[in-house]
This record gives C-alpha cells, sequence and structure tokens, in this order.
C-alpha cells in the first residue's frame, strides 16, 4: 500500500472527523452541570426588582429604618430565590427511554428518564420539546422519573427527537432558569393504512371465489 507524507494531515482530519461523527456517545446521560444552567428574572421578577428600588428610595428619602429593614428582607429573599431556583435544575440527569412507533399523523411518544441523585425533591420541572406545551413533573429525591412527551409525526420515516427544553419558576417564579438538552432518541413513523381494508380487485376475487363455494354446496 503507497503511503505518501503530504496526504498525512489530510488522512488525520478525516479520521477527527469521523472520531467526531462517531456514534459512541450518542445514547448518552445528559447531566445538568453549573455551565448549562441559565438564569434570568421574568417579567414579576423585574416588578419585584422595581419594587425593592422604589422602597429603598422611600425609606432613604425618609430616612425610616423599618423601611429598610424591610427592603433589605425582600432583597434578600430575591437573592434566596435564585439559589433555590438553580438548585431545582442543577444535577439533574436525562436518558433516552423507549419509543412507541406510531402511523403518520400520530403523535409520537418519548420516554424520557429523569435521575435525581439529590437528598431534595426537584418541584414543578417543565420539560417541552419544540413548541409543544410543556409538560410539568415532580422529580423526587435519589429516585428516577419516567416522563412521557409528545411529537406530532407530519411525514413518514424516522422522526428524530428536537432540542429538549428542561426549565422552571420555582420556587415564587419571579426567575426562570432553563436549559437545553440533546438526546439522541428517534421514532419510527409508518404510513398511514388506506381506509378501504380489502383492495377492488382482491374483493371481486374473494366475491367470485365465494360465489362459487355457495353455488357448489347448493348443488350437493
Amino acid at each position: 500500500m503507497h503511503f505518501s507524507i503530504t496526504a498525512l494531515p489530510h488522512r488525520l482530519y478525516r479520521l477527527l472527523r469521523v472520531e467526531r461523527r462517531s456514534p459512541s456517545s450518542r445514547g448518552r446521560p445528559v447531566t445538568l452541570s453549573r455551565q448549562r444552567v441559565y438564569i434570568l428574572p421574568t417579567r414579576y421578577g423585574l416588578v419585584f426588582g422595581l419594587l425593592i428600588f422604589v422602597m429603598a428610595i422611600g425609606a432613604a428619602n425618609y430616612n425610616n429604618s423599618v423601611g429598610f429593614m424591610v427592603t433589605f428582607l425582600l432583597a434578600s429573599l430575591g437573592l434566596v430565590t435564585i439559589l433555590h431556583t438553580y438548585r431545582n435544575l442543577a444535577q439533574l440527569t436525562f436518558r433516552t427511554g423507549k419509543a412507541l412507533h406510531v402511523f403518520c399523523g400520530e403523535a409520537a411518544k418519548f420516554t424520557i428518564y429523569a435521575d435525581n441523585p439529590g437528598k431534595l425533591p426537584r418541584v414543578s420541572v417543565a420539560l417541552r420539546l419544540a413548541n409543544q406545551a410543556a409538560i410539568y413533573s415532580d422529580i423526587k429525591a435519589n429516585a428516577t422519573t419516567a416522563i412521557e412527551l409528545d411529537l406530532p409525526s407530519h411525514r413518514r420515516g424516522y422522526l428524530p427527537i428536537t432540542t429538549l427544553t428542561v426549565s422552571t419558576r420555582y420556587p415564587l417564579g419571579i426567575f426562570y432558569a432553563w436549559s437545553h438538552v440533546k438526546l439522541d432518541m428517534t421514532c419510527l413513523v409508518y404510513p398511514r393504512p388506506s381506509d378501504n381494508t380489502i383492495a377492488p380487485e382482491l374483493a371481486r376475487r374473494s366475491g367470485g371465489k365465494q360465489t362459487a363455494f355457495t353455488d357448489r354446496k347448493s348443488v350437493v
């Protein structure tokens, strides 16, 4: 076999491309680490922050110690809420389950397993596929919860699962934490069967045989 030094970089590049596209990483569970979880205030959180700001200005203007105390209490409550909202998603692990094969036009059903290794339950965790409605689930501590998601099928063939969005607004709804999970999972969509159960030609043939059989029986 001829070996060329000049072709070595090109072969290494092709090898690395194959390494990246290899299916060895498919089907692996996805853990929501610190780098995967994002958090932002909701519109209620923005109103809450504006309220704290106005209360702080009013307390400073009137030199009201009670106003300062309430303002700092609400501000500390908001900071603690950030930690609780983030912790409701952190370290959750999602694994692929089974996919129920359906006919074209029906909703494909994907089963996803959520593992909670922590000692605290995760409350009101929302899972959403594409533009579908979110499915809310409570994940118990030190347990695995099976969550079933639906995705409409519009054409036959293999239907891959879209990017799964995991989010939560727990506990007060003033902060929104989310993460995108990509799972290698497909569902086989069969062609929709015809409404006519028997083809016309086959119906005529079977009808003729049945007539011949009844005539023969009547003759006997």
